[in-house]
């Protein structure tokens, strides 16, 4: 592997842990929720219903399968989303956003779309953003939510 892929393919996972780790830091430390639940929020928040199942879920996130199932259950405890049964033999698990987690969405947007634009935007001219986004779908497809600028979708 010639040494400018290895370059870009640390730099990219290391840019990315510390971009996270930021951000985390700094909309939490303002009262807004981790990334992780905003994530699963803003994802419940466009799919039909407000509600997805699991494996929906975690094609809508960049958790592992065992990492999203114990931020759901944090988030069943904090209110934020039920967890409902469904189909003939009630084998699938479908996570519905509720009311509290809507409102913790919307309230915590401001933050990360401070923290983001701080971290990570500035940095970039919009070509170089293009230009991000074009190089990420050549890897596959990724989530493209509805609302650009987050503000509330329904309710």
């Amino acid at each position: 592997m010639k040494q400018e892929f290895k370059e870009a393919f640390v730099g990219l996972l290391f840019t990315h842990s510390r971009l996270i780790r930021k951000i985390n830091q700094e909309v939490t430390a303002r009262g807004a929720v981790a990334m992780d639940v905003y994530e699963v929020l803003l994802a419940l928040e466009d799919a039909p219903d407000q509600s997805l199942n699991m494996s929906e879920l975690l094609s809508a996130t960049v958790l592992s399968p065992s990492g999203l199932t114990r931020l759901v259950d944090r988030m069943v405890k904090a209110g934020y989303v039920t967890r409902e049964r469904s189909g003939p033999d009630s084998r699938c698990t479908y996570a519905k956003l509720t009311p509290l987690g809507y409102d913790a969405r919307v309230r915590s947007w401001p933050e990360h779309r401070d923290a983001i634009n701080n971290y990570f935007s500035k940095h970039l001219n919009e070509r170089e953003a293009m230009l991000l986004s074009e190089i990420w779908a050549r890897y596959g497809e990724y989530p493209r939510f509805k609302h650009a600028d987050h503000e509330p979708s329904r309710r």
